[in-house]
């Protein structure tokens, strides 16, 4: 589906994270349809400046009100159909490069601008996002993303969001939804969800692209580096007035106060590094009344109190994200051992991954009284992933190649899983698993460096992930709409910092409809004390603070942990504590595919 939009029509979103957006190494991307070339714009941020996509005579262009124009070799017009239209620029004073896509023909066009264009202003706090602002014709979803993608990585957005997930972008909105009385929420969770609506109507013509996207939720093996920047360090300080008759200069000792730092908390998110700065350390010290004796009237004025404070050097391990070390498609990584393309281990066949659907348990069961069954839940069973590829190496590596291999997929103990990542054409899919079956077949060419090879894991979570970590942050009694851009249910990771009393958590499912299909609820019946933080692990099915399980305190409200998830398409969120005014609470989750 789309949104068809006319003049004076438009959608409005707040700003949420795109605060600070400037045409500065950005890359703003949009599927449209348009029926007429007259002014308009399918996706403009307003605020200090302007930055976004104009439509002005036939040329679809990246401007800001001080930046310039800059026009590139090819228009657009109604004859086009359905785009794909992009448009880069790096940082400073330079010439965006645009990119459009034809579905009807399936061709490509990229060009320079014609001109240099400036980074303009920060967009400001106040700044709004419009999508179709006074724009002909249809709009199926918008994206900007703050680094400059390759024509090869444009290239990659044309037939399927799960490539728009990928690249991270900063904000996405896709307008399928049935009905303009539908909200539309920023993909991200990062907030730039719609505010307003004036006129447009659900399009009639269906968007040429893919919905979807796919990771994991997974416990990476190997670790990096990661610079850290602890906050800024600050307390109050409460010196009492001392009581004094009369008598001479009193000065107080120095105070030495200590301090509790906090380990960081690191998350990766996609590629880039993860920047590590604790929240600000508050630390109340009381400084007794000194003890005074005084002969004649004097004035009192106590020396400053000087607190010392050691913050030692944090040190902290980020994990590495599984994929990370993927570098293009045919290739997998079980946990940090890669092979596939490009390696000695080259892929065949892989069964069992990517858009493949694992053995279904049927709950169906024969109707005694008519023709028929009657119906079951349906359940997936473990994913078998197959790899089939051959050995090849020079003669006097194979044994080395395949020890390595022998001791990079070993039957591990007790219920251990590692990550598993695969990566199909230009999408990475993350999950955990185990070796079931290594076979190298050992004959006569075995010796000369070739050999066919037989990888076989089992899932025992059958859902294949989005590399990408989504989150979202809900303030105390506050609703937010969550999206799993996947096709099935994902189980996320909720983190309540104190000090919070009687945390509860309510998912609303939302049907094709925009209306409530089901409710789920998670109450804690205890306080979590400042400077803890509850974290609720709906994959594990476990809540703890610390290593102290908290799982007793569940309310009889709450379902079991392992079922508070986050289904297909939009969930509504909320947080709520007694009294309230607690700190937010964090959802982190991956996009789930099955």
């Amino acid at each position: 589906m789309a949104r068809t939009f006319t003049s004076g029509s438009g959608l409005v979103c707040s700003v949420g994270d795109l605060s600070t957006l400037t045409l500065a190494n950005t890359t703003w991307v949009v599927v449209v349809r348009f029926t007429a070339t007259t002014d308009g714009s399918p996706l403009w941020v307003s605020g200090d400046t302007i930055p976004g996509f104009l439509l002005s005579e036939n040329a679809l262009l990246l401007v800001t009100t001080s930046g310039g124009l800059s026009v590139p070799s090819f228009n657009v017009s109604a004859g086009d159909g359905w785009i794909l239209y992009a448009a880069t620029k790096a940082s400073g004073s330079a010439i965006p490069r645009y990119h459009k896509y034809v579905y009807s023909t399936g061709v490509w066009s990229h060009s320079d601008g014609d001109s240099t264009v400036l980074d303009g202003a920060a967009a400001g706090g106040s700044a709004v996002v419009n999508l179709g602002l006074d724009m002909s014709g249809d709009l199926a979803a918008a994206a900007i993303i703050r680094r400059v993608l390759s024509d090869s990585e444009i290239e990659n957005l044309a037939h399927s969001l799960t490539a728009w997930v990928a690249a991270a972008p900063a904000s996405m909105w896709v307008l399928d939804q049935s009905t303009t009385g539908q909200t539309v929420a920023d993909w991200t969770g990062r907030g730039s969800n719609q505010t307003t609506l004036t006129g447009s109507s659900v399009a009639a013509s269906s968007a040429p692209i893919g919905y979807g996207a796919q990771v994991i939720d997974t416990i990476p093996k190997r670790t990096i580096p990661a610079n850290v920047t602890p906050g800024v360090l600050s307390a109050p300080w409460t010196l009492p007035a001392p009581a004094i008759s009369a008598g001479r200069t009193v000065a107080p000792s120095v105070v030495s106060a200590p301090w509790l730092l906090p380990a960081p908390e690191v998350f990766t998110i996609g590629d880039l590094p993860t920047l590590v700065e604790p929240n600000p350390v508050v630390a109340t010290a009381t400084v007794p009344a000194p003890t005074v004796q005084a002969f004649k009237n004097v004035n009192l004025t106590p020396a400053p109190v000087m607190a010392a404070a050691t913050v030692p050097t944090p040190l902290v391990s980020v994990p590495v994200n599984p994929g990370d070390d993927l570098t293009g498609p045919g290739q997998l990584s079980f946990n940090g051992y890669r092979i596939g393309g490009g390696t000695y281990i080259g892929l065949d066949t892989l069964d069992g991954a990517d858009i493949a659907l694992p053995g279904v348990d049927n709950g169906n069961v024969p109707n005694p009284n008519a023709h028929g069954s009657l119906p079951g839940r349906k359940l997936s069973q473990a994913r078998i992933i197959t790899f089939t590829g051959k050995l090849k190496a020079p003669r006097d590596m194979v044994q080395e190649v395949a020890e390595g291999l022998r001791d990079a997929t070993p039957i591990l103990e007790g219920d251990e899983e590692w990550p598993l990542a695969i990566q199909v054409l230009g999408t990475i899919y993350v999950g955990d698993g185990a070796v079931l079956r290594r076979h190298v077949d050992i004959n006569k060419t075995y010796r000369l460096g070739f050999a066919p090879v037989i990888l076989q894991w089992e899932l025992s979570d059958p859902r294949l992930y989005s590399r990408q970590l989504v989150s979202a942050v809900i303030a105390d009694g506050t609703v937010q709409s969550l999206a799993n851009a996947g096709n099935a249910p994902t189980r996320p990771l909720i983190r309540i910092p104190g000090p919070s009393d009687r945390p509860l958590l309510t998912a609303d499912r939302l049907d094709n409809l925009g209306q409530i299909a089901e409710t789920r609820v998670l109450e804690f019946d205890l306080q979590v004390e400042a400077g803890e933080t509850l974290i609720i692990d709906v994959k594990r099915g476990t809540a703890a603070i610390g290593d102290d399980s908290k799982m007793k305190f569940l309310t009889g409200a709450s379902l079991s942990v392992p079922d508070f998830t986050l289904s297909r398409g939009f969930t509504d969120v909320s947080y709520q504590t007694v009294p309230g005014g607690a700190p937010p609470a964090t959802v982190l989750w991956r996009h789930a595919h099955i």
